[in-house]
């Protein structure tokens, strides 16, 4: 198992295995939302990647009215594991079909999720990101930074970040 989840598996050197498209359509639609990006993560330009995941948000509506169980369709670790993937592989407008998504939980701008993934972008240097979620007021301040040293620290990353040319 990989640490995106037991059903997501990738071999040694980290080379995603492609999970039959049967299986996946068997999962719930956050799992499936998130293997679209891991797919897209390891194996760019696959047509189970981007096309598959931009489809999915399309149809997002739909598979949630499909699913009858008591259980959650997309859960916070979901949403977490997307924004992780997109935040890494510094994809704006993958990040556009989820930030702020009333379909996708825990997903608002001004979330915690929202909040820790700039500072995520902020220290991987994923500078199309954090660009994006500026303009999209993602705050960079949360009310629980009441520490000089927590400032500094965003400070001193938002700096090293910063492309030098």
């Amino acid at each position: 198992p990989s640490i995106f989840g037991p059903n997501i598996t990738t071999s040694p050197g980290w080379s995603m295995e492609l999970v039959d498209k049967e299986t996946v359509k068997s999962w719930k639609i956050g799992k499936q939302l998130t293997y679209t990006l891991l797919i897209e993560a390891h194996n760019p330009g696959h047509n189970d990647g981007i096309p598959t995941f931009q489809q999915l948000i399309k149809e997002l509506f739909k598979h949630l009215n499909n699913d009858n169980s008591d259980e959650e369709y997309i859960t916070i670790s979901d949403t977490e594991k997307m924004f992780d993937i997109v935040i890494k592989e510094n994809k704006p407008k993958l990040l556009s079909l989820i930030l702020n998504n009333p379909l996708i939980p825990h997903s608002n701008y001004d979330g915690s999720i929202a909040k820790t993934s700039l500072k995520q972008a902020i220290r991987v240097g994923s500078l199309d990101v954090v660009n994006f979620m500026i303009e999209k007021n993602v705050t960079v301040l949360s009310n629980d930074m009441n520490n000089f040293d927590d400032i500094k620290s965003i400070i001193f990353n938002i700096l090293r970040s910063v492309e030098v040319d």
